[in-house]
This record gives C-alpha cells, sequence and structure tokens, in this order.
C-alpha cells in the first residue's frame, strides 16, 4: 500500500489521546510507526496480518524492549490493533487497514 487515508482530527481520536496521555508523543508516533509498517508490508487481497520481531519492532520504535511490550499491549487494549505476543515477537492484525487503503491501490488491482 503507497498510502492511506488519514483524517486531518486523527490525533483528537479518543483512543489515540489514550495513548499520548501514557506514553506522549512517543506512543502516539509509535502507533503512526506501526501503521505504517503494516500498510508498507500489506498485499491487497490478503488479510492484513503481520508477524514482527520483537527486535524489529524495538528498532522501528526505537525503543527498550520493556517499553515496546507496554506499548503493544496498550494497542490491543484500546483495539488499535489486534496483537498476540509471539515466543519471538508480535502477530499484528489490523483490520482497518482494508477500509483506509487508497484507490491507486484499488485501481491497480484491475
Amino acid at each position: 500500500m503507497k498510502w492511506f487515508k488519514h483524517y486531518s482530527d486523527a490525533s483528537e481520536d479518543p483512543k489515540l489521546m489514550a495513548l499520548r496521555e501514557k506514553f506522549g508523543h512517543a506512543g502516539l508516533s509509535s502507533y503512526w510507526l506501526i501503521l505504517e509498517y503494516c500498510a508498507r508490508q500489506w498485499k491487497s487481497g490478503n488479510h492484513p496480518e503481520f508477524v514482527l520481531s520483537s527486535l524489529h519492532c524495538q528498532n522501528i520504535l526505537r525503543m527498550k524492549s520493556k517499553q515496546t511490550d507496554l506499548v503493544m499491549v496498550l494497542f490491543s487494549e484500546l483495539n488499535l490493533f489486534q496483537i498476540s505476543k509471539t515466543e519471538n515477537g508480535y502477530l499484528i492484525k489490523c483490520p482497518k487497514l482494508a477500509s483506509i487503503k487508497d484507490n491507486h491501490m484499488a485501481n491497480s488491482d484491475k
């Protein structure tokens, strides 16, 4: 996915506000970094599910292991993503990606 829709008032969403309240701007940027990662990996037609190693996730978020785990748990609790901890990292499901995918991607599938 090359791009996705982003509402101009997204930062006022109660879930994102809760994330920012708990982790500051690092929490909010973590949400967008994971969403962007998932969007880049997603191939149209497949279920938007992604396996991300703990180390790779820490590198993406620029956080240590414990803080990464805390952010990922809060993502799941807020239902921003469906996240399951695996032996080596995370299984991330992002069903909302299908609803925000760009028209360019839809047109290129034809």
